[in-house]
């Protein structure tokens, strides 16, 4: 039974970029002429579980591990903090896939900190990682941060996915391909005048995350969101009280 804020929810907002970069819809509210203000772009929501996949990728990126590297899902905490996952329980050894298809609270955090024989990441990693693959929002660099701690914006969290769809080049998020003046001339064409690609992800770090996110819709928390004849990858988000689902 999903909770009545998941079934009626307030607010809402859509971004929908393509391969290259270019905006095809934006949902910002309701209605333009109650509110101005676009949720897409302007409201910053914590991802929860949607920010994973940076976490991941920068682990991969940094260290070379890959999907099949082995984790524990079991209690850890860093100082005072101690996450859990939504059920109580652990499930124990695993690998990065099922700990990101079923979305384990207490991974992340141990690839922050360095925990069972892992590397740590810290902050600084993921922060990084993160600001490559285009989320500019200001963000707290603490552990909590692994589980999506941080207000961002559809939009921004829109155009990082999409270094997922490029293989791992930035995606030039835009809306406007081409200006011209009244006479028909030229001023501006997106693929004339855009910025030289910069490659955000290696491949070989892409190629592991969309292999673990592929199956988020198969058998993780995003069954909901399998489309039948056609494989997709992507990523749920949940923050507490079921404030805000991504």
């Amino acid at each position: 039974k999903r909770p009545p804020t998941m079934i009626n929810p307030a607010k809402a907002a859509m971004v929908v970029i393509d391969h290259e970069g270019a905006i095809r819809a934006m949902v910002g509210g309701r209605d333009y002429g109650t509110s101005q203000f676009n949720r897409a772009t302007l409201s910053r929501r914590q991802p929860g579980s949607s920010f994973k996949p940076f976490v991941y990728a920068s682990s991969i990126e940094n260290f070379g591990y890959d999907e099949h590297t082995a984790v524990s899902d079991g209690p850890v905490c860093i100082g005072n903090w101690c996450p859990r996952n939504y059920s109580g329980g652990y499930a124990g050894r695993m690998d990065f896939t099922r700990a990101l298809v079923k979305s384990y609270n207490t991974v992340p955090p141990k690839l922050y900190a360095g925990r069972d024989g892992l590397e740590g990441l810290g902050a600084k990693r993921i922060d990084e990682t993160a600001r490559k693959m285009g989320i500019t929002s200001p963000m707290v660099l603490n552990p909590p941060m692994v589980l999506g701690s941080n207000g961002l914006t559809p939009y921004e969290m829109a155009t990082a996915y999409g270094t997922f769809m490029t293989g791992g080049i930035k995606l030039d998020s835009h809306t406007i391909m081409h200006v011209t003046d009244s006479v028909g001339n030229v001023l501006y064409d997106y693929r004339r005048d855009r910025r030289p690609p910069e490659r955000a992800l290696s491949e070989r770090t892409v190629g592991a995350i969309n292999r673990m996110m592929a199956q988020i819709p198969e058998w993780g928390t995003a069954r909901r969101a399998a489309m039948e004849g056609i494989r997709v990858a992507g990523k749920t988000g949940t923050t507490s009280a079921y404030r805000d689902a991504w």
